[in-house]
């Protein structure tokens, strides 16, 4: 069998952007620099995959890495969701430092909704992390974007998931499916009407597949 050297091959270091002729058979770098930042590359890649088969096969150990991994994910879909409106709370249309996915009802008061993208909008840092806001003011600029219904609907998730039993095992498949998600809405990086928004925050609570 003939094999033959690959020409103006794609040197493989993330930080390169040469294009080489192979001198050797499984040549994958242009030259020495590069050799050492794409073996560093697999060594990092190598970590990364360990670290996620552990929490995989070890998901009680994990259990509160798992639970932050998830909220963070969920609050970033909220804010993709609510992408374009202003604050929930103060309405200012920019956020400084940046924009925070803001929970109604508090996750350190009510973990079990938490997740519920019902519960959580776009909000400034400064009003979700100074105390300059509250669950009756969540509400009531709720209640100024989406109507009365919604608000309503909004204040009574506490009363209808008071217990959502999700299992430490559980975990990692969600953080997939949230990745998955985000993924999803920041290529469309799209801007919603309130309508849309609410129907993109029970779907995207279906696929979640946490609320049932």
């Amino acid at each position: 069998m003939n094999r033959k050297l690959t020409k103006n091959k794609k040197c493989k270091s993330k930080e390169c952007t040469k294009r080489f002729d192979q001198v050797r058979f499984g040549q994958e770098v242009c030259g020495f620099e590069c050799s050492i930042d794409y073996s560093n590359q697999k060594r990092d890649k190598a970590i990364n995959v360990r670290a996620k088969n552990k929490r995989k096969d070890h998901p009680g150990v994990y259990l509160k890495e798992n639970k932050a991994q998830l909220l963070k994910l969920v609050q970033h879909i909220a804010r993709l969701i609510d992408n374009d409106t202003r604050c929930i709370d103060c309405e200012r249309t920019e956020a400084k430092p940046c924009w925070d996915g803001g929970h109604v009802v508090s996750k350190g008061s009510n973990l079990s909704i938490a997740y519920n993208l019902h519960n959580i909008f776009r909000q400034t840092r400064g009003c979700n992390h100074q105390g300059q806001t509250s669950k009756e003011a969540m509400l009531a600029g709720i209640e100024k974007m989406y109507g009365k219904e919604y608000k309503e609907y909004v204040d009574g998730l506490a009363m209808e998931y008071k217990y959502i039993g999700l299992k430490a095992a559980e975990y990692p498949e969600k953080i997939t499916i949230a990745l998955k998600i985000v993924r999803e809405l920041k290529k469309i990086d799209g801007s919603y009407t309130e309508k849309q928004r609410i129907k993109l925050r029970a779907w995207y609570n279906t696929r979640l597949g946490i609320y049932k």
